[in-house]
């Protein structure tokens, strides 16, 4: 137990989920989140539901401690309610990257009786895949598609519909992006998520579960914006925790259709521009250049031709110029808005 100064309560009741699957050099990072949300306090009407699986006792240096609780090194399921923590069930030795544990996250957060739902995947990530599990033998990270299917009411029928949650934020590297977003279309509204590397500290959940504690009548969007503001501003104010990292964390709506629409039309654009050799020429050569001109995330090289990171796909669009021909820059720039239109919220530190 801890003395955390937590408040409420909120008009609607929350159960904030987080799967954390620390069982990797992320142990000690879920400790302290951990200890972030006790600090705080949860507030009335809401509760922290956790499943956690740490690494095994000095596997990684340090091994940290949840205040309130004996160290472990197995997987348990943990509910944080007021300034409390609670010991719900240990569930031995599991996989978190196996989506199979990911259901059985889905199925026991959805089925919490609660008026709103938040769930949060945190470990590590790389826009199409995420998650780790060091303890099992041949583990693999988990494609986001897989995570999304976990939803369905019936996995085995494309029919059943989706379980569906009010926001879905990774707290995890480089997942911000459109191919992991629309993903979740059918599961949530919102999704929230970084398109660059995050620091080791990740979420300001103190900050989090304060803004929930002084704002009753908060709603799915003003946790989004919440978690984008305390994460800018808790590296603004001690930027020696970003680890010389550009930071950034943005809140999207998951309504993609457009930015679909758009990549579709582009796409037709530049096959129309390659009906010759000049043409295709010229178009490639501007491809190539508005790719080069783009903020890359997770960059390894001064070589897009040998990168396999990620581009800014705003910049991307605005880069096109006339060289690729007339109509391939008229149709970019008729679609570099619905590149950033569904922005709820977003900063950088």
């Amino acid at each position: 137990m801890t003395t955390g100064p937590a408040a409420g309560p909120t008009d609607e009741s929350w159960v904030f989920g987080i799967y954390m699957a620390a069982d990797n050099n992320l142990d000690r990072a879920a400790t302290n989140d951990i200890n972030e949300i006790l600090r705080a306090g949860v507030p009335e009407n809401v509760s922290a539901l956790i499943l956690v699986d740490r690494a095994e006792l000095g596997e990684y240096g340090s091994f940290g401690t949840i205040e309130g609780l004996p160290p472990h090194s197995t997987a348990k399921w943990l509910r944080i309610t007021g300034s409390t923590i609670e010991e719900l069930e240990d569930l031995g030795e599991i996989n978190m990257a196996d989506p199979a544990i990911v259901r059985m996250f889905v199925e026991r957060l959805t089925a919490e009786p609660a008026d709103r739902h938040a769930a949060v995947f945190w470990d590590h990530g790389s826009s199409f895949t995420f998650g780790s599990d060091d303890s099992a033998p041949f583990s693999r990270a988990m494609d986001v598609s897989e995570i999304a299917a976990e939803f369905k009411i019936d996995p085995e029928d494309e029919t059943s519909g989706y379980e569906t949650v009010d926001l879905i934020g990774f707290d995890a590297c480089l997942m911000s992006s459109v191919e992991a977003l629309s993903e979740f279309t059918r599961v949530t509204p919102l999704y929230v998520a970084s398109a660059k590397l995050e620091p080791g500290d990740g979420w300001n959940y103190t900050a989090i579960f304060d803004f929930m504690g002084r704002n009753a009548a908060l709603t799915p969007a003003d946790l989004a914006g919440a978690i984008v503001d305390g994460y800018a501003d808790y590296y603004s104010q001690n930027p020696g925790r970003a680890g010389g990292l550009a930071v950034t964390q943005a809140a999207w709506s998951t309504e993609t259709a457009a930015v679909e629409a758009a990549i579709d039309a582009l796409a037709q654009a530049y096959e129309a521009a390659s009906g010759d050799d000049a043409g295709n020429y010229n178009m490639i050569s501007d491809l190539y250049s508005a790719h080069a001109e783009s903020t890359f995330y997770n960059r390894r090289t001064d070589n897009p031709a040998e990168t396999t990171s990620w581009i800014d796909a705003g910049q991307f669009l605005a880069n096109h110029t006339e060289a690729g021909g007339a109509e391939v820059k008229a149709a970019a720039a008729q679609r570099a808005p619905a590149a950033t239109a569904r922005l709820a919220a977003g900063a950088a530190a």
